[in-house]
């Protein structure tokens, strides 16, 4: 057996445990059964939305990507430690996922991924229409990846949305996030997988209200395709207008056998 398809494996093996020990117990903390949102709606009976601000912190200036106009992106390979990494990804395989089932251009389809979101409080969401329900407060595990987060950027998140990739054949089509994610912040870990980035035309982003100056127009034609690999532990920041400007997408690749995990952690109001 190679080491990938053992670790596969091994990763299955560790699923099927977690699944077969809450089965047994009733106070175990469950995953969610949710996706990623594109309205929010916070519960009038929970607490007063928090104030979120973008990462201004000076250190971060050093991983900036350059990839032209309207882009305010960060990627930092070593957020964690080759050991933190594994850590993580073991803990957080074994918390309970599921595949939700979308409605895209008229037709009833089962997304790729597994997923599992939390939020901080209690948050109506819809992903393609549909009603979402979403957990709360942040399992443990997942509570201690949010500080550390916040402790790094120097800003707070209310909701996470962690993705499951059992293998290359498990992606997320071309999109851009909701004009509410201000801050999108996606931290890696598990198999290393392509990550591209790529321009969003003019005509698109006046249907979103944002303006391009005449002067400009230049940079916006000369923009192209920029693509980098996430590897694990690795941290990846999105802000600004880059998602009025730029669509992102994580390809099938059918050589990559083993697992990936990503936290994706959002400012939802």
């Amino acid at each position: 057996m190679t080491r990938a398809k053992q670790k596969q494996a091994e990763d299955s093996a560790k699923i099927a445990t977690a699944r077969s020990r809450r089965l047994k117990k009733v106070d175990t903390v469950r995953g969610d059964e949710s996706a990623a949102p594109t309205e929010t709606k916070v519960d009038p009976e929970g607490p007063e939305p928090a104030v979120f601000t973008q990462v201004t912190r000076p250190e971060l200036a050093q991983y900036r990507v350059e990839l032209g106009y309207g882009a305010d992106v960060y990627f930092q390979k070593e957020f964690l430690s080759r050991t933190e990494t594994q850590e993580w990804y073991d803990t957080l395989l074994v918390l309970d996922t599921y595949q939700p089932t979308l409605k895209l251009y008229g037709r009833t389809i089962t997304q790729s991924r597994q997923i599992a979101a939390y939020s901080t409080g209690p948050m109506n969401m819809k992903y393609s229409g549909a009603e979402i329900d979403v957990h709360h407060p942040f399992p443990p595990a997942l509570e201690a990846m949010r500080l550390r987060v916040q402790a790094d950027l120097g800003i707070t998140f209310n909701h996470v949305l962690l993705n499951r990739y059992d293998d290359g054949s498990v992606y997320i089509g071309r999109h851009s996030d909701t004009k509410d994610n201000g801050v999108v912040v996606s931290v890696s870990l598990g198999a290393e997988r392509t990550f591209i980035m790529s321009p969003r035309l003019p005509a698109k982003n006046a249907r979103v209200g944002v303006a391009v100056p005449a002067s400009e127009a230049g940079a916006l034609a000369k923009r192209k395709n920029v693509k980098w690999q996430l590897t694990s532990g690795s941290l990846l920041v999105m802000q600004g207008s880059t998602q009025e400007f730029w669509k992102h997408e994580i390809p099938r690749e059918a050589g990559v056998k083993a697992g990936r995990i990503s936290l994706t952690f959002r400012q939802l109001s």
